[in-house]
């Protein structure tokens, strides 16, 4: 589980999105996310189902105000 803390203008809640990508950045996976409490979301990413190697979570707001992309690089061991 993977939690983030995410701001917007005002009271405004951003819409989320976070997608599993290969290390050439090819999605695999949609991942699901949910509201935890307050600006916090929380992202569930099960490593079992991974094989040993390089991975990138990409993580999305959106709001009317503008968007905003994250990625962030991980390696699984064997």
């Amino acid at each position: 589980m993977i939690r983030v803390d995410v701001y917007a203008p005002g009271a405004a809640t951003p819409d989320m999105s976070a997608k599993l990508l290969n290390r050439n950045g090819q999605p695999m996976a949609d991942l699901p996310i949910q509201p935890a409490s307050g600006q916090t979301f929380q992202i569930d990413l099960p490593l079992a189902s991974l094989a040993a190697g390089e991975y990138v979570l990409e993580m999305k707001a959106k709001t009317d105000a503008g968007a905003t992309q994250q990625l962030v690089g991980f390696r699984i061991g064997s």
